[in-house]
């Protein structure tokens, strides 16, 4: 009678690291289709997705190399989390050109700067320059700010008809859509004084279109705690808070997304949907959106799309998404540090 073969103890301590990973990534699937509100925790496995697969596909190749039967278990649930990893990253580098276009421009600005979270000193200028450089038809802000000391001439002058959430005579914030053609309507969805969509029926080519420009709910992670968080020096304390900041902003978002749904449904017009969503592509929020409208990321983008450029290099979080009565011409993410998030602009074509 043969005595059993005892593997090594690393082994068995890599094995049962291994099950709590593939059951983390579990859940991360999971994140992606169960609403925050039934079980908010479940996000923040969606929140380190990337890192799950990373770690998973690791233990894939080590097992494979050993020859061991776990291999399997983990090609299995890695083959399953395919089309969630397809969300987050890309490789089409297809191109396509159409006489007829339009294009949009999406930036979260941080308010220029205004609160001095750089030492570059306001960015308006450069912001306002950045944009007559790449001069599109539409440009969808973000944290858009326009008070007496800025210089958004430019800006207003190339841009004949927009529309800010909070604008007054002296001082403007919050969204704002500017627009090379003509806005017929528009309109907003809030929450007391929180104006978290707005949106401009335009007339472009004689026909009319239906721009939406979104800046979800904020986690509001002070920049203390991404610092601890990023050195791994922090507390009890901090990792209460941050988790409890994360999960009710899971909360608050999926009830802002149901309603930009709803929004959605009941558009007769074709869409072009774009802002800063706060969520990553695998959660219930981006779910939600996708199911329907189009990700120009996912059409035409390259690598993982980071948008948010502080601390991971894989945190997409701003979108531009669109209706199927478009074709989508182009992509593009622009590597300018005016901000702390990256510009994003797609190019349509109108049939």
């Amino acid at each position: 009678m043969s005595e059993k073969k005892k593997f090594p103890f690393y082994q068995y301590l890599l094995f049962y690291l291994n099950l709590v990973t593939l059951l983390a990534l579990i859940l991360a699937y999971l994140s992606a289709f169960i609403p925050p509100r039934w079980i908010p925790f479940l996000q923040l496995f969606g929140l380190a997705f990337s890192l799950l697969y990373v770690a998973n596909f690791i233990f894939l190749l080590f097992w494979a190399y050993l020859r061991r039967k776990f291999f399997w278990y983990n090609l299995m649930i890695l083959l399953i989390g395919l089309g969630l990893l397809f969300r987050t990253v890309n490789f089409n580098r297809n191109t396509y050109y159409f006489p007829q276009t339009f294009s949009v421009l999406s930036y979260n600005v941080r308010y220029f700067n205004i609160y001095h979270w750089t030492s570059d000193g306001y960015t308006d200028t450069k912001i306002s320059n950045f944009i007559a450089k790449q001069s599109p038809d539409f440009v969808c802000f973000q944290e858009f700010m326009n008070k007496n000391k800025f210089n958004l001439t430019k800006l207003f002058s190339t841009y004949p008809h927009h529309y800010i959430a909070h604008e007054d005579t002296d001082f403007s914030y919050g969204l704002a859509i500017f627009s090379h053609y003509p806005i017929v309507s528009y309109g907003h969805l809030n929450t007391k004084n929180n104006y978290f969509t707005i949106y401009a029926d335009i007339n472009l080519y004689g026909t009319t279109i239906r721009l939406i420009d979104v800046h979800l709910h904020s986690v509001h992670i002070n920049y203390d705690e991404y610092n601890k968080l990023d050195s791994l020096k922090f507390g009890d304390k901090q990792i209460v808070s941050i988790l409890r900041k994360l999960t009710t902003g899971y909360q608050i978002r999926q009830k802002q997304v149901e309603r930009l749904v709803k929004l959605i449904d009941t558009t007769r017009y074709p869409i072009v949907l774009c802002g800063d969503f706060n969520d990553l592509p695998v959660s219930y929020t981006y779910t939600l959106v996708s199911s329907k409208l189009k990700d120009a990321f996912r059409s035409l983008g390259q690598g993982f799309g980071q948008t948010y450029f502080h601390y991971l290099p894989f945190l997409r979080i701003d979108y531009i998404f669109y209706s199927n009565s478009f074709q989508l011409v182009n992509f593009k993410r622009f590597r300018v540090q005016y901000s702390d998030h990256y510009p994003i602009s797609a190019e349509f074509s109108v049939d």
